[in-house]
């Protein structure tokens, strides 16, 4: 979703505030998952990504006080032009959480 949201939401505000925007996006769908599937959470997996997820995060948003906001919207086009070349030339490239 962010790759979508992100791009979208740098064209009508800053970089910061459309960050602030996706991670609200993101917190309510996490949010809405976990209260739905509470019943079936892994505490394992959850330990596994939620930590580092977490840690990186508080990273990022240090990243992003420090760093200029046009150089970190470059590296964000940077990133979608790359991740496009090599979806189209990697036809089988797919979401590996939807195979079951």
């Amino acid at each position: 979703m962010s790759t979508i949201l992100l791009p979208i939401a740098v064209i009508f505000m800053d970089f910061k505030t459309a960050l602030v925007l996706v991670a609200i996006t993101h917190l309510s769908g996490i949010l809405g998952a976990a209260t739905f599937f509470r019943q079936g959470l892994d505490k394992r997996l959850i330990l596994l990504f939620g930590d580092p997820s977490v840690i990186l995060t508080v990273l990022g948003a240090y990243i992003v006080i420090y760093v200029p906001q046009n150089i970190l919207t470059i590296i964000l086009g940077i990133f979608l032009l790359l991740f496009s070349i090599y979806s189209l030339g990697h036809p089988d490239f797919k979401d590996q959480r939807r195979e079951t």
